[in-house]
């Protein structure tokens, strides 16, 4: 039976979280698929309270019911989705951490009929869905009195997302030293990763006469050398940025400019990338580390290309961004 699980950080309180998410008439505003729902019981929300909505599909609306199982607030609730290609139940977790709440689920999926022979790529496919829904829920809810970020002005309106947090039990001067400190080809995964990616350019540059050597040690600080532009400086935020055609890989070939010149950049055929590491308190003892990157295409045939080039590259991009938090709490907290 497939299970789909995962967690998200947001940084508000675990009351807040919890009601919100407990009316599900609110889903519809961090799920794109749910088109409207409402609530088909009288009284307060709680045990066996019900809804109706209607999701997406393609392009068919389809019904779906919700019922919960369990309610213990602000901690526990519990549900069962009944739709006509599948049964999903499960359990959603509250946990109140310094700065914030970790949200946990934890679903198991009953295809029915003919959907049994996808029951393979149920938990791929599911994983995506509900980390890009719950990752929608953490951006909207800390949307409110949130400051503006480095990648808020210089890349407003990415179409593509993808943002990674993790609480490290030290003071933020020491998170931020150990940041720019790191050595990310240390990182074996990472290292590994890193030349996989590179195979193409040196097999191009061997063929040329000479190949460049596996990735010398490389940190963050170090992304102003290797064609990003420095955006932020630090200590509290690194941000960097690039111009370039990432689905050419080992010739992506980015291009030279400064910040203002990256904002305002709209030429066809390249990918905006910007890239930030932050820090934050959360809380006696305890920062936040957040790493975020975002694209924006600059043309429809470059959203093609990307979208392939992302289908490919995109989890072990991820990969690389938890490997990077997993280190630097090590390093810290050691």
């Amino acid at each position: 039976m497939p299970h789909i699980q995962g967690e998200v950080l947001i940084r508000r309180p675990v009351e807040e979280v919890f009601d919100f998410v407990a009316d599900e008439r609110n889903e519809p505003t961090y799920n794109p698929n749910m088109i409207g729902a409402e609530k088909i019981t009288p009284g307060p929300i709680g045990v066996d309270t019900r809804f109706r909505a209607t999701v997406r599909s393609g392009r068919r609306p389809l019904p779906m019911r919700v019922r919960y199982t369990a309610f213990e607030r602000p901690h526990l609730l519990g549900s069962t989705t009944q739709m006509a290609a599948a049964e999903f139940s499960g359990t959603l977790t509250f946990d109140p951490i310094p700065g914030g709440t970790r949200l946990r689920w934890s679903w198991q999926a009953r295809p029915k009929g003919a959907m049994r022979l996808l029951t393979p790529v149920f938990v791929p496919i599911g994983a995506r869905q509900e980390r890009r829904m719950w990752t929608r829920l953490r951006d909207n809810l800390e949307a409110d009195g949130r400051e503006q970020s480095t990648l808020d002005r210089y890349l407003p309106d990415p179409q593509v997302s993808e943002r990674h947090s993790r609480l490290v039990h030290a003071e933020p001067s020491a998170v931020q030293s150990a940041i720019g400190q790191l050595d990310l080809t240390g990182i074996p995964a990472v290292r590994a990763l890193l030349v996989l990616r590179g195979l193409p350019g040196r097999l191009r540059a061997r063929l040329r006469g000479g190949a460049p050597p596996i990735p010398a040690p490389f940190t963050v600080a170090d992304m102003a050398g290797a064609g990003w532009i420095p955006l932020a400086p630090g200590p509290q935020e690194l941000a960097f940025g690039t111009v370039t055609r990432p689905w050419r890989i080992g010739d992506e070939a980015p291009l030279a400019m400064d910040p203002e010149s990256f904002t305002t950049f709209s030429a066809p055929g390249y990918a905006k990338i910007a890239f930030a590491i932050r820090t934050e308190p959360a809380g006696p003892g305890w920062t936040r580390v957040t790493t975020e990157t975002r694209v924006c295409l600059t043309d429809p045939r470059s959203r093609r290309r990307f979208a392939a080039y992302w289908a490919m590259v995109g989890p072990f991009s991820a990969l690389i961004r938890r490997m990077i938090l997993r280190r630097i709490r090590i390093q810290v907290e050691r």
